[in-house]
Protein backbone atom coordinates (compact mmCIF):
# COMPACT_ATOMS: atom_id res chain seq x y z
CA UNK A 1 0.00 0.00 0.00
CA UNK A 2 1.44 3.61 -1.10
CA UNK A 3 0.85 6.19 1.22
CA UNK A 4 -0.51 9.74 -0.19
CA UNK A 5 2.29 11.66 0.89
CA UNK A 6 0.00 15.11 0.70
CA UNK A 7 -2.26 14.07 3.52
CA UNK A 8 1.41 13.45 5.43
CA UNK A 9 3.12 17.09 4.12
CA UNK A 10 -0.17 19.25 3.99
CA UNK A 11 0.31 22.14 6.42
CA UNK A 12 -3.55 21.99 8.03
CA UNK A 13 -4.78 21.27 10.85
CA UNK A 14 -5.21 17.70 11.62
CA UNK A 15 -8.68 16.57 13.63
CA UNK A 16 -6.79 14.09 15.83
CA UNK A 17 -3.86 16.34 16.28
CA UNK A 18 -6.17 19.57 16.72
CA UNK A 19 -6.43 20.68 20.57
CA UNK A 20 -4.49 18.13 21.98
CA UNK A 21 -1.59 18.94 24.52
CA UNK A 22 2.29 17.54 23.35
CA UNK A 23 5.24 17.28 25.48
CA UNK A 24 8.66 17.24 23.27
CA UNK A 25 11.90 16.03 25.32
CA UNK A 26 15.07 17.46 22.42
CA UNK A 27 15.73 20.64 21.08
CA UNK A 28 17.65 19.39 17.57
CA UNK A 29 16.61 19.57 14.29
CA UNK A 30 14.69 16.62 14.33
CA UNK A 31 12.77 18.65 17.41
CA UNK A 32 12.17 21.41 15.61
CA UNK A 33 10.82 19.88 12.53
CA UNK A 34 8.69 17.96 14.82
CA UNK A 35 7.14 20.77 17.03
CA UNK A 36 6.78 22.55 13.34
CA UNK A 37 4.49 19.70 12.40
CA UNK A 38 2.49 19.49 15.95
CA UNK A 39 2.15 23.09 16.04
CA UNK A 40 0.50 22.98 12.18
CA UNK A 41 -1.61 20.67 13.11
CA UNK A 42 -2.87 22.62 16.16
CA UNK A 43 -1.29 21.00 18.91
CA UNK A 44 -0.32 23.23 21.78
CA UNK A 45 3.66 21.87 22.13
CA UNK A 46 5.56 22.29 25.17
CA UNK A 47 9.55 21.63 24.46
CA UNK A 48 11.58 20.70 27.09
CA UNK A 49 15.56 20.13 26.79
CA UNK A 50 18.54 19.69 29.58
CA UNK A 51 19.93 23.67 28.48
CA UNK A 52 16.63 26.02 28.51
CA UNK A 53 18.15 28.31 26.00
CA UNK A 54 18.21 25.57 23.22
CA UNK A 55 14.19 24.65 23.60
CA UNK A 56 13.94 28.72 24.31
CA UNK A 57 15.55 28.71 20.79
CA UNK A 58 13.06 26.52 19.01
CA UNK A 59 10.15 27.84 20.58
CA UNK A 60 10.86 31.58 19.51
CA UNK A 61 11.38 30.63 15.97
CA UNK A 62 8.23 28.34 16.10
CA UNK A 63 6.39 30.92 18.04
CA UNK A 64 7.32 33.97 15.76
CA UNK A 65 5.55 31.76 12.76
CA UNK A 66 2.48 32.22 14.58
CA UNK A 67 2.26 28.50 16.14
CA UNK A 68 1.66 27.41 19.98
CA UNK A 69 4.91 26.64 22.04
CA UNK A 70 6.36 26.72 25.09
CA UNK A 71 9.54 26.23 26.40
CA UNK A 72 10.63 24.83 29.69
CA UNK A 73 13.99 23.32 31.20
CA UNK A 74 14.04 20.21 32.91
CA UNK A 75 17.32 18.08 34.52
CA UNK A 76 16.80 14.90 33.05
CA UNK A 77 19.02 12.53 35.70
CA UNK A 78 16.60 14.27 38.51
CA UNK A 79 13.39 12.75 38.87
CA UNK A 80 12.00 15.83 41.09
CA UNK A 81 12.74 18.20 38.18
CA UNK A 82 11.15 16.14 35.59
CA UNK A 83 8.12 15.55 38.08
CA UNK A 84 7.65 18.94 38.29
CA UNK A 85 7.95 20.28 35.00
CA UNK A 86 4.99 17.51 33.84
CA UNK A 87 2.75 19.01 37.24
CA UNK A 88 3.29 22.65 35.69
CA UNK A 89 2.03 21.24 32.54
CA UNK A 90 -0.60 19.65 33.86
CA UNK A 91 -1.86 22.09 35.97
CA UNK A 92 -1.73 24.62 33.16
CA UNK A 93 -3.33 23.04 30.74
CA UNK A 94 -4.57 19.42 32.09
CA UNK A 95 -3.42 15.84 30.67
CA UNK A 96 -0.83 15.19 28.39
CA UNK A 97 -1.93 13.74 24.95
CA UNK A 98 1.14 12.82 23.41
CA UNK A 99 4.91 12.64 24.98
CA UNK A 100 7.83 12.58 22.25
CA UNK A 101 10.90 11.56 23.22
CA UNK A 102 13.99 12.44 21.04
CA UNK A 103 16.10 9.72 22.45
CA UNK A 104 18.60 10.16 19.85
CA UNK A 105 21.68 10.50 22.29
CA UNK A 106 20.58 8.91 24.67
CA UNK A 107 19.65 10.31 27.83
CA UNK A 108 17.15 8.72 30.83
CA UNK A 109 14.11 7.34 28.90
CA UNK A 110 13.07 5.82 31.75
CA UNK A 111 13.13 8.60 34.07
CA UNK A 112 11.04 10.88 31.72
CA UNK A 113 7.96 8.21 30.20
CA UNK A 114 7.32 7.16 33.47
CA UNK A 115 7.29 10.50 35.02
CA UNK A 116 4.89 11.53 32.27
CA UNK A 117 3.01 8.32 31.94
CA UNK A 118 0.32 9.12 35.18
CA UNK A 119 -0.27 12.25 33.31
CA UNK A 120 -1.14 11.26 30.11
CA UNK A 121 -4.76 11.15 28.82
CA UNK A 122 -6.28 7.59 29.47
CA UNK A 123 -7.52 5.71 26.20
CA UNK A 124 -6.05 8.74 24.16
CA UNK A 125 -2.59 9.59 24.92
CA UNK A 126 0.68 7.99 23.23
CA UNK A 127 4.17 8.01 24.10
CA UNK A 128 6.71 7.90 21.00
CA UNK A 129 10.24 7.28 21.69
CA UNK A 130 12.51 8.40 18.72
CA UNK A 131 15.92 6.36 18.61
CA UNK A 132 18.60 6.60 15.23
CA UNK A 133 20.47 3.22 13.89
CA UNK A 134 24.05 3.17 15.99
CA UNK A 135 26.88 4.85 14.46
CA UNK A 136 29.72 3.43 15.93
CA UNK A 137 29.93 0.37 18.39
CA UNK A 138 30.08 2.84 21.80
CA UNK A 139 26.72 3.77 20.89
CA UNK A 140 25.15 0.16 20.38
CA UNK A 141 25.18 -0.94 24.23
CA UNK A 142 22.74 2.40 25.14
CA UNK A 143 20.70 2.26 22.05
CA UNK A 144 19.58 -1.32 22.72
CA UNK A 145 19.04 -0.52 26.40
CA UNK A 146 16.74 2.49 25.20
CA UNK A 147 14.73 0.03 22.60
CA UNK A 148 14.45 -2.41 25.75
CA UNK A 149 13.03 -0.10 27.71
CA UNK A 150 10.69 1.28 25.30
CA UNK A 151 9.50 -2.16 24.60
CA UNK A 152 8.99 -2.72 28.25
CA UNK A 153 7.17 0.18 28.86
CA UNK A 154 4.48 -0.73 26.05
CA UNK A 155 3.57 -3.10 28.91
CA UNK A 156 3.36 -0.94 31.85
CA UNK A 157 1.13 1.74 28.95
CA UNK A 158 -1.72 -0.76 28.80
CA UNK A 159 -2.25 -0.02 32.41
CA UNK A 160 -3.13 3.20 31.87
CA UNK A 161 -4.59 2.92 28.07
CA UNK A 162 -1.82 4.74 26.53
CA UNK A 163 -0.31 3.44 23.15
CA UNK A 164 3.27 3.34 23.17
CA UNK A 165 5.47 3.49 19.81
CA UNK A 166 9.03 3.38 18.77
CA UNK A 167 10.08 5.38 15.89
CA UNK A 168 13.62 4.38 14.40
CA UNK A 169 15.76 6.22 11.90
CA UNK A 170 18.75 5.85 9.75
CA UNK A 171 22.06 6.58 11.09
CA UNK A 172 23.50 10.36 10.71
CA UNK A 173 24.81 9.59 7.46
CA UNK A 174 21.84 7.79 5.60
CA UNK A 175 19.19 8.27 7.35
CA UNK A 176 16.04 10.41 6.80
CA UNK A 177 16.04 13.72 7.34
CA UNK A 178 13.90 15.76 10.27
CA UNK A 179 11.45 16.47 7.76
CA UNK A 180 10.88 13.11 6.61
CA UNK A 181 11.13 11.96 10.33
CA UNK A 182 8.41 14.61 11.44
CA UNK A 183 6.00 13.17 8.67
CA UNK A 184 6.30 9.28 9.73
CA UNK A 185 5.47 11.14 13.77
CA UNK A 186 2.46 12.51 11.87
CA UNK A 187 1.57 9.00 10.73
CA UNK A 188 1.87 7.24 14.04
CA UNK A 189 -0.20 9.74 15.65
CA UNK A 190 -3.14 9.72 13.31
CA UNK A 191 -4.15 6.40 13.67
CA UNK A 192 -7.34 5.26 14.65
CA UNK A 193 -7.78 4.53 18.25
CA UNK A 194 -8.13 0.69 17.48
CA UNK A 195 -4.61 0.63 15.44
CA UNK A 196 -1.80 0.16 17.37
CA UNK A 197 1.64 0.48 15.93
CA UNK A 198 4.28 -1.27 17.81
CA UNK A 199 7.65 -0.01 16.25
CA UNK A 200 8.06 1.81 12.87
CA UNK A 201 11.54 1.61 10.90
CA UNK A 202 12.42 4.63 8.61
CA UNK A 203 15.16 4.95 6.59
CA UNK A 204 16.77 6.92 3.15
CA UNK A 205 16.65 5.37 -0.04
CA UNK A 206 20.07 4.17 -0.81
Amino acid sequence: MELDETLLTARFEEPRLKDKIAFVKGSGPLALAACRMLCEAGTLVYIADYKKDRASKVAKELYAEGLQIKAAHIGMNEIDSVTMAVEHIADEIGTIDFFVNMAVNGGNAALVSHAVLSYMRPKKGHIVNIFTIAVSPDDEEPQRGHLALSHALQAEARKHAVKTTVLTLGSANSGPDAVSAAHALKFILIQPDGTFISELALESPS
